[in-house]
């Protein structure tokens, strides 16, 4: 076998079965692919195939491939890696080099290319020999999914990849297949009962939930832990969706993109459990949201945040399912030692005697006004629902939480019927509404984010909102690797007009492929982000930085043959939403709004009362 042939027998080994590109050379590989029965996914870009393979990974799970041609294809997959870097994506960048004996001559494209890769993956090797290339692929899948999970660099010379590999036998399909995570570290059970202790004694506890319980697909037993103890339940961004955002507990995200009620509350817990975040500058608001005297428990799989951004009582380095799951066996511990005590109510007759505590599994009921919260049980584990009586911290917040959805209701009747332009406000209530509950929300970064992450609010927990982390445009291509990820599921990008100018071929893409992604453009015709800091922080708009022409993007959609619209109210996006959802084909619905409109974000607080 040839290394071609060899590394479409590594891939077919490890499950790959999509392979995201820009083409340009080392034609064998595409021959090997196809031959067996690799889907290979032409962008036009190799950013943009950078970005399709990261949706893809972070809806599966599992290492995902792409690749750059020698010189400046892989330095545009190396920029590119930056938002699976930070999301941490396990994206795999496999990339051609410089054939071997033309290197370090001049040639057409040379590039040293392993110090480009160095910034943005968390390993990369470059392999000379092709014996050696079996091995470095199943190793740069592993190492993807592997701690916390991240990108890696795989270079190969041209010349190696049409030479044969000595002996090489081909590992059965699926043989090696892996997905993250790979391991699953657990915390001691003496720590864990230290943090349930700790929640249980609290006045103001929080749990603030991030990618990582995404990644370890801790959703039920966050659920459960927090109706067992009565603890609210805020989220990153990139934590949107570990706990369905209508649950009683759940109070939506913090940090600068947020709901202003739930980084007052953040601000002012006393007891703190972090899971599967890092605790970094956005989801703290400048680390500001986590005050002195506050006792932080933090779990992740990453030792170099635990301690380093604030005072922590004790940081455990571990998956956020294994953490969640011994802490709700620590509350069963808890609960029957109390029982034993007398401290619950009797056998069947739930708490103080009211209700019916029981779930078919003959445990006594702790629950609230006699009733079980959803009656749901751990996946059959033994495990009940014991949702404890609301305290007054819940109370409160609850109270606060229904008064910032009355605000955002209001706002929301801003929607361009009367003349004034369309708030996104507006926008946002529809797709609540319309969208499935399994639906796939795929934002951009900046405004986008803020709009979506903080207003929309999912009804299922699950992997169900992607964001990009930084880099502007990522969603659009993003959006597309999601729905190759789940054919079955709604997927719905919301990105403004100037991340859509980054990958707008893409609809051509998205075309080809028949993908039925609908793209929701923020369109206000400006960098709304550089507008009002110029505008409200410097006094000083520069508008030849900021503004663009009033581009219909709906006619650009429509020329690539995509389906497209261009809404100015909410009415009419009601329509062309409902449409584009029912008709299942390539869609984007260009919806011109208010350029004045802050989002939910904290950049401005210094000079305005936060509406949201």
């Amino acid at each position: 076998m040839t290394v071609a042939q060899a590394t479409a027998a590594e891939l077919r080994g490890l499950g790959v079965d999509h392979f995201f590109l820009m083409s340009g050379r080392d034609n064998a590989l595409w021959v090997a692919f196809q031959a067996v029965g690799i889907r290979q996914v032409l962008t036009r870009s190799e950013q943009a195939a950078v970005c399709m393979a990261d949706g893809y990974a972070r809806i599966t799970g599992r290492p995902t491939f792409t690749y750059g041609a020698n010189g400046p294809g892989a330095s545009n997959v190396a920029g590119a890696l930056a938002e699976p870097f930070w999301s941490s994506s396990p994206v795999i960048a496999l990339c051609s080099m410089m054939r071997r004996t033309e290197r370090f001559k001049s040639e057409y494209q040379d590039l040293e290319q392993l110090p480009l890769f160095q910034s943005v993956t968390k390993w990369g090797v470059e392999v000379p020999v092709a014996g050696q290339v079996p091995r470095f692929i199943r190793e740069a899948a592993r190492r993807s999914v592997t701690g916390r999970p991240g990108p890696v660099y795989l270079g190969v010379p041209g010349d190696v990849i049409d030479e044969e590999v000595p002996g090489y036998r081909s590992p059965a399909p699926n043989e090696a297949a892996i997905e993250m995570p790979v391991l699953r570290p657990s915390p001691t059970a003496a720590d864990v009962d230290t943090v349930v202790a700790a929640l249980r004694g609290a006045a103001r506890p929080m749990i603030v939930a991030g990618n990582g319980v995404h990644q370890s697909a801790g959703y039920e037993p966050l659920r459960l832990l927090a109706e067992r103890l009565g603890v609210p339940v805020v989220t990153s961004l990139g934590g949107k969706g570990t706990i369905a955002e209508n649950h009683d507990l759940a109070f939506g995200a913090v940090g600068r993109y947020s709901r202003n009620y739930a980084n007052e509350a953040l601000s002012r817990a006393d007891v703190i459990l972090a899971v599967g975040t890092a605790l970094g500058g956005l989801v703290t608001d400048g680390y500001k949201l986590i005050k002195p005297g506050a006792a932080l428990y933090h779990v992740s799989m990453d030792a170099d945040v635990l301690g380093s951004h604030f005072p922590t009582r004790l940081g455990m380095l571990a998956d956020a399912r294994s953490f969640l799951s011994m802490a709700l066996e620590s509350c069963d511990r808890s609960n029957d030692h109390r029982a034993a005590n007398g401290q619950n109510g009797h056998h069947g007759n739930g708490h103080n005697g009211n209700g019916n505590g029981r779930i078919g599994n003959g445990h006594i009921g702790n629950v609230h006004n006699g009733n079980v919260h959803n009656g749901n049980g751990h996946h059959g584990n033994g495990h009940e629902s014991r949702y404890h009586a609301t305290s007054p911290w819940v109370a409160e917040l609850t109270e606060r939480r229904d008064a910032w959805r009355g605000a955002r209701a209001d706002l929301g009747l801003r929607d361009g019927s009367d003349g004034r332009p369309m708030r996104p406000e507006a926008i946002m209530p529809v797709l609540d509404e319309l969208m499935a509950d399994d639906a796939i929300v795929v934002a951009d970064t900046g405004y986008a984010s803020a709009w979506a992450g903080a207003l929309l609010e999912l009804r299922s927990a699950g992997r169900n909102f992607l964001r990009a982390d930084g880099s502007l445009g990522w969603a659009f291509p993003g959006a597309l690797g999601a729905q190759m990820a789940a054919p079955e599921k709604q997927v719905i990008c919301v990105i403004g007009d100037g991340g859509f100018g980054y990958n707008v071929t893409e609809i051509e893409t998205m075309v080809r492929l028949n993908l039925p992604v609908t793209v929701v453009i923020l369109n206000n015709q400006t960098l709304a982000f550089e507008l009002h800091v110029q505008d409200l922080l410097l006094r000083h708009p520069v508008p030849e930085v900021d503004d663009f022409l009033d581009v219909d993007y709906g006619g650009v959609a429509r020329a690539f043959g995509a389906n497209g619209i261009r809404v100015t109210n909410a009415a009419d996006f009601r329509l062309a939403l409902s449409s584009a959802l029912e008709r299942r084909g390539p869609t984007v619905i260009d919806a011109v709004i208010d350029r004045n409109a802050i989002p939910p974000a904290t950049r401005y607080d210094a000079v305005r009362t936060r509406e949201l």
